[in-house]
């Protein structure tokens, strides 16, 4: 049976809004009951926010176009497939078309988690737009509004301006009319090229910069150098698009750097006498026909050779069977199995020609790239290259990815000895900028921070090892960890965090009105707008009140402090009311007399009683009546 009232998708619509349509227009109440009624599959009809689970039935039953066109057309995967690497390419096709759930096929993370829209687009077009739901995207391109959440209607927190998302969204709007053939590690490789072309700064300092130019300082050159290198991409997803966004401004600029740094990939492992090839993709999507079976399906050429191959044909092999022939693609012959397959979190053992057992989870072989040690050896021109690739630097010595080696930067001229692959992950002159500082760095650090409030009293090793503070103002000595009295983290006796309410009032007073708090995210989180400039900073609440108060200036939250610091805490203002009404140190308090703005008298009993004496300021003497609290 096919569908009666059908019709093509609109333009940039969205697979799941384009099945709504179908199903309003075929007389059905949501697009879950008309799944059921058309399409056929034997894993469980359902649609998720990226595409139907079996976009080839669907396409067959509409048939109105291919369903690799569909999937291009009604899909954000054009946009984002030079980001994801082979192995999640391989996994949401195979999601797409096959339904697979093989060895977790069926777990990846979905591209678009939550839908988004315009309400002026829906005004006037009434259905969703795959730009609206790119990552990274908040603003509406065409009507500059801030994009909406589908489900509860609220607003989209954006993390940057409507001017810096238009730095970067220009390359994903052109990659969603035009789906190229590349994989994160190709595109990875353009990036690198392009920034050398464009500076001499180290890459990952430039990238760094282009982040913190978002107001994005969460990842420094290092993490970036750390994550980027990785196999899979250890920053969201968000960060890659505005990081590929700017430094490629169209897709044309994109493809000419990946024609420069890719390899030719070749369908190798499939063979004519097994296979009809019936469509190859110009993005690297195939359509086969098993002559033994006669099932055709879409698959990539990543995944014909690490041997995932006929759908309808592995279904009837075990799970020991198919992994066996997924290590026989995938380690071309070079593995020997010791250890079967009993589940993804579960080891396996396998041998490799060279007589070491490699002993990894299922799920690192299969998705992660696990390999034998002996294939990672590297010579010494190809380290040279690695270090040279990672920025200005030269490999003077080098025995083994496991040991130190020697290396200069050539922007500063130190030398130093380091361990290779710990410096891959984050390189950097280790002379200047040494990952453990020693003591007297960090009591520099500590004091542009806090001044005299703060000393260092206990010994000090690394900034992760607990250690001895002294709070000066009250006089109590702490443990903590160094790097958290870095970000923010303060006396656990005298610590106050500001409510939201006065939170505002304080980031107004003592920025004298430059900075605004947008709104707040989550328990701890603020998103404040610098009116001077309009860039936008999402930061911890204990963060932005160091970076305010310091007494030196912050890079962060530059401002000019009022002439006198505002008591905007209830206690604040309470205490200095009682030392104003009662200057000796040796008076009797009580709440008679006392008068706040804003706060009435059982509220300013409250804070005598609870928040004052466990500061140690007062000391309950009887009912109602305090005293000093003797320092």
């Amino acid at each position: 049976m096919r569908i009666s009232n059908r019709f093509p998708p609109l333009d940039d619509e969205l697979s799941i809004s384009y099945v709504m349509r179908l199903s309003f227009a075929n007389g059905f109440p949501n697009e879950t009951d008309f799944l059921r009624a058309f399409v056929s599959t034997d894993n469980g009809l359902q649609h998720t926010n990226d595409f139907c689970l079996d976009t080839k039935a669907l396409a067959d039953k509409i048939n109105i176009m291919d369903p690799i066109e569909q999937l291009a057309q009604t899909t954000v995967i054009p946009a984002l497939w030079p980001l994801l690497p082979a192995s999640m390419q391989d996994r949401h096709i195979r999601k797409a078309f096959n339904g697979c759930k093989r060895f977790g096929s069926d777990k990846v993370n979905l591209l678009t988690p939550q839908l988004h829209y315009c309400p002026e687009c829906m005004k006037q077009d009434n259905y969703l737009h795959r730009i609206h739901n790119v990552p990274g995207i908040y603003y509406c391109p065409f009507h500059k509004t801030i994009l909406r959440n589908f489900h509860d209607n609220s607003e989209v927190i954006p993390l940057v301006s409507y001017e810096a998302q238009a730095a970067y969204q220009e390359l994903f709007i052109a990659l969603l009319k035009k789906w190229i053939k590349a994989d994160y590690k190709a595109s990875k490789q353009a990036l690198v090229k392009r920034v050398r072309d464009m500076t001499s700064v180290p890459i990952y300092e430039y990238l760094s910069d282009i982040l913190s130019e978002y107001g994005i300082d969460d990842y420094s050159a290092a993490r970036l150098s750390s994550s980027l290198n990785s196999y899979m991409p250890g920053v969201p997803m968000h960060i890659l698009i505005m990081l590929f966004g700017t430094v490629f401004p169209s897709a044309d600029l994109l493809m000419d750097y990946l024609a420069k740094v890719s390899e030719s990939c070749d369908l190798e492992e499939v063979s004519p006498e097994e296979y009809d090839l019936l469509n190859r993709t110009s993005f690297g999507v195939i359509h086969l026909r098993h002559k033994a079976c006669g099932h055709s399906f879409y698959t990539t050429e990543n995944s014909i050779r690490e041997g995932w191959l006929c759908p309808r044909c592995d279904a009837q092999l075990s799970d020991q069977d198919f992994f066996e022939q997924i290590v026989a693609h995938k380690g071309r012959g070079e593995y020997r199995i010791k250890k079967g397959y009993r589940g993804l979190r579960y080891k396996v053992a396998l041998e490799h020609s060279c007589g070491q057992l490699l002993e990894v989870s299922a799920s690192k072989y299969l998705y992660y790239g696990a390999k034998c040690a002996c294939t990672h050896t590297l010579l010494l021109s190809d380290a040279d290259k690695q270090v040279r690739e990672a920025g200005n630097f030269r490999l003077l010595s080098f025995s083994g990815t496991d040991k130190d080696a020697t290396i200069l930067s050539e922007d500063c001229g130190h030398t130093f000895v380091f361990h290779y692959a710990k410096f891959i992950r984050h390189p950097c002159c280790k002379a200047c900028s040494p990952r453990c500082p020693d003591e007297d760095m960090f009591r520099k650090e500590l004091y542009d921070l806090v001044g005299n409030e703060y000393e260092l009293v206990g010994s000090y090793t690394t900034r992760l090892a607990e250690t001895m503070f002294l709070h000066k103002t009250c006089g109590r000595t702490f443990s903590m960890r160094p790097s958290h009295i870095l970000t923010g983290h303060r006396c656990p006796c005298c610590i106050r965090q500001y409510r939201k309410s006065e939170f505002v009032e304080f980031v107004d007073a003592y920025t004298c009105g430059r900075y605004e708090v947008k709104s707040f995210v989550g328990k701890s989180k603020a998103l404040i707008l610098d009116k001077s400039s309009g860039q936008e900073m999402l930061d911890e609440r204990c963060f932005i009140i160091q970076e305010l108060t310091r007494p030196t200036p912050s890079s962060r939250y530059p401002h000019e402090k009022p002439p006198d610091k505002p008591l905007l805490l209830a206690s604040d203002r309470v205490l200095a009311a009682i030392q104003e009404l009662y200057p000796d140190p040796d008076s009797m308090i009580t709440t008679r007399g006392i008068q706040v703005s804003g706060l009435s008298t059982k509220q300013i009993g409250r804070i005598m009683a609870n928040q004052l004496t466990k500061l140690n300021v007062l000391e309950r003497i009887g009912p109602g009546t305090y005293k000093y609290k003797e320092r």
